[in-house]
């Protein structure tokens, strides 16, 4: 293998890169060579899925470019052999020792984004239309969750469904086969996850109407057909001495018809809705099969199943103009919404359209990174663009980097399979040639040997780092006392416990800093537990779990102190949690001295202490400045981070953290721009019911992770816990795909259904997909280790541990 063949500027190349085998720097590289070849920097765009990854790659690129200007000749000849460069050594040595003094003179940059900042990029060449001026700004995640929330108490409100009495009809459709009204809120509001799928399909049922009368006109038929089919068959079958008892109920009159099919039901079927064993004897031996009374119920079920669609798909439509005509109120985009606008865009231009032209004139080398995160719309609006710099030069190439593999964001739309239509295509269009990276840069000997062995289609992964590394696989053992089976949380409790001994035998035994051990989960739930134990046994560790900021201490005490500035509640509990902050500090003995229920003494401990003069200068300032110059002045009259210091330098850290969020948020709100003293304070409040994750501080302390935003990170110590769990999370609200990937329907799976073969056949392709991504989520989070992986598991049924791991 040659990677000089694969490096050279006029190459185009399609990249499978195994995990730790340098995806980041073969497009650093590709770039370098570009750069060393003349291009001009402005005519190159790589593309990444965050702006961590942006930032990385820039800062990594300048930071080669850099070291080039300082090397020895031996130095930088050994470097430009690196990315494939092996004649006229001599030129390039002097193009590279200038390179990073020539980029930075230049007023001409490389273009390294997301696809986001890209496709806006792309939108702001149509300045002059109406539907992209102007709206430019990007909703934040907390944003758009309280916008949402509005949204649903607007529709939902007694007042709104007294107006809109199909509205309310449907409600209460869905709430009687649902069987509750907040499963209802959910599966609506759920579909602002969903919405760069629903973009997809919404035109289509935008008109679709939902005449509730003759809803109910179908149901009855249903009904009726399914108690006829079934009294049907019993007569012509002979089944009357069988099933006397259920023939004559249902041929009476003195029975409603939903309680016809509910004995139906509990005649064939059991309460897990399995065929029942007994009625399948006495049937067989009248050679008939329960199938046949089962499809009938399953036929049934698939056709209200349908109407849960239309009655769901009915709500959402007006659940989502209203928060579409919101985020047009507040002039803002979702992330989604400008991929489906700059897809719309482009597909409206013809081939030879000026802007096309002009666009793709701005590139002649496209590089893409972790190209099986894509979607469909994100392909197609490549795949545009694409053909336009094709058709406008020979010389344009395209480098596109991706592993199916470590495809785990399913649930945001990433669909691995067009990473292959992409190559594809690049192939016949660019004459794109293969490369595969498969030499671990990052893992140990044995490390790379597990993988190989529990991913055996991984077929030629190796490595050449010469250490070998440690793989500890630990069954941990359940104490089952007087026979009982412990339960999850004692699981945890004894997994954590072991996790803690691990911790401590590796810094103490093997001087590994804490700061080099990760412990990742598949997702959040339990994982307190784990930090808690941490903490106790005294090991200083962080996470990056979802939480809202008013649950941290310091950041519900300014809130307590933003609300008695701006109100006047007289609400002796949160005057008291506030004298007892750490900004005014009083001691419950202090205030035992008082009549700690009478208001106006407390009030008076206010204006009594040192900072009471700030007091009034604050309530003063109320209304004059926005609210985010007001927190600004607290923070500095307060010396807050000073007030909050701790003898913890993890918790001074994730204080200082919490503090430059929470003034971020006050400029987040409504987007910076000026709210009422009161709707920041409503905004606030609402915002105790969303949770953010966020970035852990780079502290030495050991790491908790889930293995999804562990990915692109590497650790020294890798320690995967909860790996006996079997807790893969299926959603509600799943796409139907087209053979191209696109989506051609959404589907609301309440899940009252359950083993209908009619029901579940629809979603057996998704539950592919997520058994794969599951899959690939292990992998993920086994390749993050660069020298040692530990797993500790129970032999628990159908679990990674059980399944893939202990056998190891």
């Amino acid at each position: 293998m040659n990677i000089n063949n694969y490096l050279q500027t006029g190459v185009s190349v399609n990249v499978t890169a195994d995990a730790g085998t340098g995806k980041t720097w073969f497009i650093i590289a590709k770039i370098l060579r570009m750069l060393l070849d003349d291009v001009s920097p402005e005519k190159i765009t790589a593309i990444t899925f965050t702006k961590k990854s942006s930032v990385e790659m820039r800062e990594r690129l300048n930071a080669k470019m850099e070291l080039w200007g300082k090397l020895s000749d031996a130095e930088i000849r050994k470097e430009l052999n690196s990315i494939g460069i092996n004649k006229r050594l001599d030129f390039y040595k002097k193009k590279a020792r200038n390179l990073f003094i020539k980029t930075q003179i230049s007023n001409k940059d490389i273009r390294i984004a997301t696809f986001d900042a890209f496709f806006m990029d792309i939108l702001s060449q149509f300045h002059l239309d109406k539907e992209v001026s102007k709206k430019i700004e990007t909703n934040t995640n907390l944003n758009s969750k309280l916008i949402a929330k509005e949204v649903e108490d607007k529709i939902l409100s007694s007042s709104n469904l007294k107006k809109n009495v199909d509205l309310q009809k449907n409600i209460d459709f869905l709430i009687e086969q649902i069987g509750s009204f907040n499963s209802v809120k959910e599966s609506i509001n759920g579909i602002i996850d969903k919405k760069s799928y629903y973009l997809e399909i919404y035109e289509n049922i935008y008109n679709v109407k939902n005449n509730t009368k003759e809803k109910e006109n179908r149901i009855k038929v249903f009904k009726q057909t399914l108690i006829d089919n079934i009294e049907n068959k019993i007569t012509k079958n002979n089944l009357e001495n069988l099933f006397y008892d259920l023939k004559s109920y249902l041929s009476s009159n003195d029975f409603n018809n939903d309680n016809k099919i509910n004995l139906i039901k509990d005649t064939f079927i059991t309460k897990s809705r399995t065929p029942r064993k007994n009625i399948e004897k006495k049937l067989i031996k009248e050679n008939f099969k329960i199938d046949i009374m089962t499809d009938e119920i399953y036929k049934y079920e698939e056709k209200i199943f349908y109407e849960i669609q239309n009655s769901w798909k009915f709500l959402v439509n007006n659940f989502f103009l209203e928060y579409q005509n919101a985020l047009n109120k507040e002039n803002i985009y979702d992330f989604s919404d400008k991929t489906w606008l700059c897809y719309k865009k482009l597909s409206e231009l013809v081939a030879d359209d000026w802007l096309l032209y002009k666009i793709s004139n701005s590139i002649s080398h496209i590089l893409i990174d972790e190209f099986q995160d894509t979607n469909f719309l994100q392909w197609q609006i490549i795949k545009i663009i694409l053909n336009a710099i094709n058709d406008k030069s020979d010389s344009s190439t395209v480098t596109i980097v991706g592993d199916p593999k470590q495809s785990i964001y399913g649930f945001r739309g990433s669909e691995p399979k067009l990473f292959d239509i992409c190559k594809k295509f690049t192939s016949l269009n660019f004459q794109s040639k293969d490369f595969f990276l498969n030499e671990s840069r990052r893992s140990s000997k044995k490390i790379v040997n597990f993988i190989n062995k529990v991913f055996p289609e991984n077929k030629d992964f190796f490595t050449k780092i010469k250490k070998d590394g440690v793989v500890d696989i630990h069954e941990l053992v359940e104490n089952n006392n007087e026979g009982l089976r412990s339960n999850i949380s004692q699981l945890i409790t004894a997994e954590s416990n072991r996790i803690s001994e691990q911790v401590h035998d590796l810094v103490e035994n093997y001087k590994i800093d804490y700061k080099s051990i990760m412990i990742l989960v598949r997702n959040r739930t339990h994982t307190k537990e784990i930090e808690k134990i941490l903490i106790n046994s005294s090991i200083p560790v962080t996470s990056n779990f979802k939480k809202s900021l008013l649950d941290e201490p310091e950041i519900n005490h300014l809130y307590l102190l933003l609300k008695y500035l701006i109100l006047e509640e007289n609400n002796i509990t949160e005057i008291y949690s506030l004298l007892t902050s750490p900004i005014f500090n009083y001691t419950i003995n202090d205030l035992n001295k008082y009549n700690v229920y009478d208001y106006s003494q407390l009030n008076s401990l206010i204006y009594n202490h040192e900072i009471g003069p700030l007091i009034k200068k604050w309530k003063n300032l109320i209304g004059l400045v926005p609210m985010h110059d007001l927190l600004n002045i607290i923070y500095k009259d307060l010396d807050i981070i000073k007030t909050y210091f701790t003898n913890n330098e993890v918790r001074n850290s994730e204080i200082n953290y919490n503090f430059l969020n929470f003034l971020n948020l006050s400029l987040k709100i409504n987007n910076g721009r000026y709210v009422t003293p009161l709707q920041f304070l409503c905004k606030i409040e609402k915002t105790r019911d969303f949770a953010e994750s966020n970035e852990p501080p780079d502290l030495n302390c050991v790491k908790i992770l889930t293995i999804h935003s562990a990915k692109g990170l590497e650790s020294e110590v890798v320690i995967l816990a909860q790996s006996y769990r079997n807790n893969i999370k299926y959603d509600k609200i799943l796409p139907i795909f087209s053979k191209d990937f696109a989506c051609k329907d959404l589907l609301y799976n309440p899940k009252i259904f359950k083993n209908n073969i009619f029901i579940d056949s629809k979603f057996e392709n998704t539950e592919l997909r997520y058994l794969s991504e599951d899959r690939n989520l292990l992998y993920v989070a086994c390749t993050r280790a660069k020298n040692v992986l530990i797993i500790n598991g129970y032999k628990t049924k159908d679990s990674w541990f059980s399944n893939s791991l202990f056998s190891q």
